[in-house]
């Protein structure tokens, strides 16, 4: 089970290397964070620039390095991706999918990602009406859903995870093992309010500090560690 569940990690990590890989091969605008000169459906990328797109836009795929990305409200998509910037989303955006390494990952009410929204080093909070079709995951930072659907999973490595408002998740909540922590420092927590639900198992890899108001939700909860 460990093998299986290390292997999105690592995915995830390999995705995004391969996305700075293949930069030249996405158009490059000269405008920065102020640019007005955006065109329907056309893919974007700048390098040690920032990125911010209007409200209602329809772009493709979009990536920034050493540089923050911002949608405006009721902007659509395809994927999304920043490496060492903040990604932040406004309210009703449309997304293939979110992620970001070495940055936080924010979005106002209402975000439909169709796929992943991820993160390596940094923290995901997600708000109000936002439904997120694949997996929620981080290796190094929280994840925080107020009022989300999640059709797929939640994972993370060293984060703490935050359920609030009846966010539901289709799939399991899995704190992954990680060989080269071996445990050391403080262990993150599991928080679910009352109203919150998940259809599948709560699988522990490493100690985690449970505050799970609804104690039948405890059931779920699979240890699958040795101290």
């Amino acid at each position: 089970m460990r093998n299986q569940m290390r292997k999105p990690v690592f995915t995830f990590v390999g995705s995004v290397v391969s996305i700075i890989l293949l930069a030249g091969c996405v158009v490059h605008v000269g405008a920065g964070e102020n640019s007005n000169s955006w065109s329907d459906g056309k893919n974007y990328s700048e390098v040690n620039k920032s990125i911010s797109i209007g409200d209602g836009k329809t772009v493709g795929n979009v990536s920034s390095v050493n540089g923050g990305l911002k949608l405006g409200d009721n902007v659509d998509a395809g994927k999304v991706s920043s490496v060492n910037g903040r990604l932040r989303v406004g309210s009703d955006a449309r997304v293939d999918e979110l992620s970001t390494v070495n940055g936080s990952l924010s979005s106002d009410e209402g975000l439909r990602s169709a796929g992943d929204v991820s993160t390596v080093n940094g923290s995901i909070k997600l708000k109000h009406n936002s439904n997120v079709g694949g997996t929620v995951s981080t290796v190094n930072g929280s994840i925080n859903l107020e009022g989300v659907s999640i059709e797929k999973n939640i994972e993370t490595v060293n984060g703490s995870i935050y359920l609030e408002d009846n966010t539901s998740v289709n799939g399991d909540i899995v704190f992954q093992w990680n060989k080269r922590n071996n445990y050391q420092g403080k262990d993150p927590k599991l928080v679910i309010e009352s109203g919150s639900i998940v259809e599948g198992q709560i699988i522990l890899q490493r100690p985690v500090e449970l505050d799970i108001e609804d104690k039948s939700t405890l059931d779920k909860v699979v240890e699958d560690f040795q101290m």
